[in-house]
């Protein structure tokens, strides 16, 4: 009777959708029309790219043109923006997950990050601008990056940085509000300007004549230092 009972029992469990649930599909829209699979191309003019889940496998690859993309859901896969001034944007109900890539790559691309980054945001090959809004978060073990050319980045207040935000190439200009217990900010190569109010984690100039306004612990590998006005 036992047995009965329990063999029962594991058969409501699957009725009922208690067993472990099916395999999240990439869901997205270019220029409109519903996209899925493991690899969506945008077109060699202006798309308008929106995605609600990226799966792990996934490659999202805008191609050339001046391509808008925004990010509403959980991204997993990696999406590439290609050659153009592309504007990309993570919603605040968006994230970009562990193992996972948002790359702008040629010519000078604008980011808005409203939402978690668990995983890589890439600026790319060009003058890029990023900006992290008061409800970003950067996790431990992810990576902002300017990459190429002469970045700004900008980390409002009420954002948390836990992992790495940093210029890489260049003179790049980088503030952010608060740094928290092991997040960190790199100048890296070039000469940049870093400028962080609170500091709990570190400041590093990297290579280069670097300058840098520090509030809280005090940065390292940095010609100039003065207190954020």
């Amino acid at each position: 009777m036992m047995r009965r009972t329990a063999v029962a029992g594991i058969g409501l469990l699957a009725l009922t959708g208690l067993a472990t649930p099916a395999h999240a599909q990439t869901a997205c829209t270019v220029n409109g029309t519903p996209a899925s699979g493991t690899n969506i191309l945008g077109t060699a003019g202006n798309d308008v790219v929106s995605c609600s889940h990226v799966d792990q496998a996934t490659i999202v690859d805008t191609l050339a043109g001046d391509d808008r993309i925004t990010v509403t859901g959980q991204m997993n896969g990696r999406i590439r923006a290609g050659d153009g001034a592309d504007g990309l944007t993570v919603t605040g109900g968006g994230s970009i997950g562990v193992g996972a890539s948002l790359d702008g790559q040629m010519q000078a691309d604008r980011f808005e990050i409203q939402g978690a980054v668990l995983g890589d945001v890439r600026g790319g090959q060009d003058n890029d601008t990023l900006r992290l809004t008061p409800t970003a978060r950067v996790a431990a073990g992810a990576d902002v990056r300017g990459a190429r050319g002469v970045d700004t980045i900008t980390v409002d207040q009420g954002a948390t940085v836990l992992g790495v935000v940093e210029g890489n190439q260049e003179g790049d200009t980088i503030t952010v509000a608060t740094v928290g217990a092991g997040g960190r900010v790199h100048g890296d190569e070039g000469d940049d300007s870093l400028t962080v109010r609170s500091n709990q984690g570190t400041v590093d100039g990297g290579v280069g004549n670097d300058t840098c306004r520090v509030g809280g612990v005090p940065p390292v590998n940095c010609e100039t230092v003065t207190p954020p006005s």
